[in-house]
């Protein structure tokens, strides 16, 4: 005779609002570049990987994730690294950090690493439950220009037509005033 059975197998899964996240701010600028991010499995958690416990966004065995458009000056996006789905209780750690690869003048980049973890247990129906900590951490990147010295060299000549006396010496009887167009940061003194 044949026996039947079936294999049901007890998952969790973080995603959507649940998801691992992280959270990028953009601070004295408009961001000029997107911002890219990696999660990365300690080597405990990257084992439950290889082994199947852990099911990582598209299969892969690191989830990274950008933002997905330029933010604006002191705004925010906040990205996913997609569905994870556990099938075994236990202790889960991971690393957040920011990868972006360029430096554009002015800017300074968040480097720091942020651990998020993820704790998988049966609830009190017997099914998986899984709660996180330190998920959704920050990073923030700001922009401040660097001064720049300038030297605006001005001249004053005064042309007398033919026939005509001049004044002789003109030092010391003309002021030149510099002023500010749509903002732009003025010296101490203003006037020569």
């Amino acid at each position: 005779y044949t026996v039947g059975y079936t294999n049901t197998f007890d998952s969790v899964s973080l995603s959507g609002s649940d998801a691992l996240k992280v959270t990028k701010n953009v601070t004295g600028r408009n961001a000029t570049e997107q911002f890219a991010f990696a999660l990365t499995p300690d080597a405990d958690t990257q084992a439950a990987i290889d082994n199947g416990s852990i099911k990582v966004a598209d299969g892969a065995n690191q989830a990274s994730t950008s933002t997905k458009g330029y933010i604006a000056k002191d705004g925010f996006e906040t990205v996913s690294f997609g569905k994870y789905t556990f099938y075994k209780e236990g202790t889960y750690h991971f690393t957040a950090d920011e990868t972006t690869e360029t430096s554009a003048p002015g800017w300074t980049y968040d480097s720091s690493t942020h651990d998020i973890t993820v704790t998988v247990a049966k609830g009190a129906d017997g099914s998986l439950t899984a709660s996180t900590e330190g998920n959704n951490p920050v990073f923030t990147n700001s922009y401040a220009a660097a001064p720049v010295a300038a030297k605006i060299p001005v001249t004053k000549k005064l042309s007398v037509p033919e026939g005509l006396t001049g004044p002789g010496s003109i030092a010391g009887k003309y002021t030149f005033n510099l002023e500010a167009v749509d903002g732009a940061p003025l010296p101490a003194a203003t006037s020569l």
